[in-house]
């Protein structure tokens, strides 16, 4: 399912908690928006960072995301048995890490960092 800007910007504002939000905000202030699960974790814990916590807050918002609009993402191979890919609801994980997708991006940027429009004169 390709998720619009739109329909993450609902998700924000109505199914992620303060902590989702957080996380999404520490993603999106890496450059391109991308970040490995090392990287996430010492910015969530910088005294005690834990990869597998960064990983499971990404698949948290992912779930968050996909049953605020009812859906279940495309089955992955966890290692022991398929599972849906949560977290590339956020963003799929290449070797430089977390990629957020742009429509996530945009719909962050839309609530959290809008754009202000100078008057002119």
């Amino acid at each position: 399912m390709k998720i619009t800007a739109e329909q993450y910007e609902s998700a924000i504002r109505n199914a992620l908690k303060p902590k989702h939000i957080e996380v999404l905000k520490m993603l999106h202030s890496f450059p391109r928006s991308t970040a490995t699960a090392k990287q996430l974790a010492e910015v969530m814990n910088p005294n005690n960072p834990h990869e597998i916590v960064a990983s499971g807050a990404i698949g948290r918002i992912g779930r968050a995301i996909a049953d605020y609009l009812k859906f279940t993402p495309e089955l992955y191979f966890n290692g022991y048995k398929d599972v849906p890919a949560f977290f590339y609801v956020v963003g799929p994980y290449t070797n430089k890490g977390w990629k957020m997708h742009s429509n996530l991006k945009k719909a962050l940027e839309n609530v959290y960092y809008p754009k202000t429009t100078k008057q002119q004169n």
